[in-house]
């Protein structure tokens, strides 16, 4: 994990444990909180059919709850 050119961090307080612990420089690391960017990510850009597309596609049925998180 901290071998990368880029070592990304959730916050500012895991920077600096990941400085701290592996010596990774600050140069090298890049702060993005929640690990992802939310204007990117926002499910108000979405087309209103994507989410039924995406289930038929996956072969999930409707009546079935699932939980989708960006990695």
């Amino acid at each position: 994990m901290a071998r990368g050119d880029r070592v990304i961090a959730i916050s500012h307080f895991v920077a600096g444990l990941i400085r701290a612990r592996h010596g990774v420089p600050p140069e090298r690391l890049r702060i993005i909180p929640r690990g992802v960017a939310p204007r990117r990510f926002d499910p108000a850009r979405l087309p209103p059919q994507a989410p039924a597309q995406l289930r038929a596609r996956l072969g999930i049925p409707e009546d079935m709850t699932v939980l989708l998180l960006p990695g």
